[in-house]
């Protein structure tokens, strides 16, 4: 079977390696990604304007501030790191050459970790901060819950 567009899979890396683009010679660092649907490749594009989505997806791939200043991380310790890590991505239909054809548009964490960040999120929107976990009923340190009241300082529960 192959990758099909629009949709969101979830894939396991089978490698990482630095890349360089035929045309204009941009550094890459490019994935292959494993699904049900076959296997998919992903390009992390080295170069200022793209930093920060390059340093969200090797932060996504497990990849440490101080293995993308050091040449044995590029080298070694990045490739590595990223084999076998599973990620989530997304697909979307291209034009290259005049053909469509299906590219990996983004990667993520797979859906437990994005689950949790995603809740930190939308709590830090409503005011959450450290302490939340006390004003929705539970313990920070066991996660049970608490008496409503004692959380919430009232009585009206």
């Amino acid at each position: 079977m192959a990758i099909r567009a629009d949709r969101r899979y979830t894939g396991r890396v089978v490698e990482g390696s630095l890349y360089q683009s035929n045309n204009k010679k941009t550094p890459g660092f490019q994935l292959l990604i494993d699904c049900e649907d076959g296997t998919a490749e992903y390009t992390i594009w080295l170069t200022e304007k793209n930093k920060d989505r390059a340093r969200r997806d090797f932060d996504t791939l497990g990849v440490t501030a101080q293995m993308l200043t050091s040449r044995n991380g590029w080298t070694f310790e990045i490739p590595g790191a990223v084999a076998g890590r599973e990620v989530q991505f997304g697909t979307v239909i291209e034009e290259y050459g005049g053909e469509p054809r299906v590219k990996v548009s983004w990667i993520g964490k797979p859906g437990a970790a994005n689950a949790e960040e995603l809740a930190a999120s939308v709590a830090s929107l409503f005011g959450g901060g450290s302490s939340e976990a006390a004003a929705v009923g539970y313990s920070r340190d066991s996660r049970e819950p608490q008496d409503l009241n004692a959380a919430l300082g009232g009585d009206d529960f």
